[in-house]
């Protein structure tokens, strides 16, 4: 009898066992629901969205251009200035650092690189962070994903290269899974991007698999002549083109719709300096067109959706598919209009 009694106490104490358990479990998995919502959305939201942007959306195996930015705290004065290109799909990591000196257009008007965040600052609204990235994209005539602008002032012009080397090597250490989270918190709290941690942390993660081999860091003063804007384009599109753009060689037409002078050149510029082959490049017959069209001739829109997208992105607008085309050789038609026209400024 007394194995039996102890038998059923044994019964007994799981059965209340799995009560609690199911009590604790109802009461419970709301708590786990929600803070599981919280880890999610602080992951997944950007860490700066003002002045208009969207957040960008980093599509697996496309290339990403940036725009990286070292900041004096206290002056608010830009120390230097980056712009680098991430493919996902080849492995490359590309960094082309500007001269702090050079002059920039912002709205009109020419400005060193070292004034772009003050003078957007004084902007009615202010945009500091707009105000480098379009004047950062026309100068070099390449679309730009997304921005880091770091507060920091022990970093030079002139040290930045040894730098990104220097980091390169560190996100390469077998430390680096015990250590993302410190370069994480890090890199979210020294700067202002509009990547989420998520995005980081995948940034982060992909640069550490381009080998050293791939790692390409120019300084655009060494190379004589830059301010020639066709030697600047060709060292644009050896360290910033785009590798699968290249790869499906699209061949455009631009053409100009308004009668704003310097569009047709200025987009054929990020055209090509995307990685595309530009056919033609002229004006319209109408000078009268208002909204920007792509449209798409052929076979292309069944050959070219990543090129697609990047058009997509310089110009702001969604391709058109318009059926074969009577000349072979273009394979989509830019006819550029007044809502674009903003660029030549």
């Amino acid at each position: 009898m007394a194995v039996w009694r102890k038998y059923q106490q044994k019964i007994k104490f799981r059965r209340h066992v799995r009560r609690l358990m199911v009590v604790i479990f109802i009461a419970g998995a709301p708590l786990l629901l929600l803070l599981i919502i919280k880890i999610v959305q602080w992951f997944s939201t950007p860490l700066f969205l003002k002045e208009g942007m969207q957040a960008p959306s980093l599509i697996r195996g496309q290339q990403v251009n940036f725009v990286v930015a070292g900041m004096d705290p206290e002056t608010k004065l830009i120390r230097w200035v980056s712009v680098g290109a991430w493919d996902e799909g080849e492995k490359i990591l590309s960094f082309l650092i500007l001269p702090r000196d050079e002059q920039l257009t912002v709205y009109g008007t020419e400005y060193p690189i070292s004034q772009l965040s003050k003078v957007g600052s004084a902007l009615n609204p202010p945009r500091p962070v707009a105000a480098v990235i379009d004047s950062v994209e026309d100068y070099l005539a390449v679309p730009l994903d997304t921005f880091y602008f770091i507060n920091d002032s022990s970093v030079g012009e002139e040290e930045l290269s040894e730098k990104i080397l220097s980091l390169h090597q560190t996100i390469q250490s077998p430390s680096f899974w015990l250590s993302w989270p410190f370069y994480l918190k890090s890199i979210s709290e020294k700067g202002t991007t509009s990547l989420s941690r998520i995005q980081l942390l995948r940034v982060l993660v992909g640069c550490r698999r381009v080998s050293a081999a791939k790692l390409k860091v120019e300084q655009i003063k060494n190379y004589a002549g830059y301010e020639n804007v066709e030697i600047r384009d060709r060292l644009v599109r050896t360290l910033l083109g785009d590798e699968q753009v290249k790869k499906e060689n699209v061949g455009v037409s631009v053409k100009n719709g308004t009668s704003i002078s310097g569009l047709a050149m200025l987009g054929t510029r990020f055209v090509q300096n995307a990685g595309m082959r530009v056919v033609s490049t002229g004006n319209y017959k109408s000078f009268g067109v208002e909204a920007t069209e792509i449209k798409v001739l052929g076979a292309a829109g069944d050959k070219i959706p990543y090129s697609l997208r990047r058009l997509s992105q310089i110009f702001g607008k969604d391709p058109q598919f318009l059926g074969t085309s009577e000349v072979q050789r273009m394979d989509v038609e830019i006819i550029i209009g007044k809502d674009w026209g903003k660029r030549a400024r």
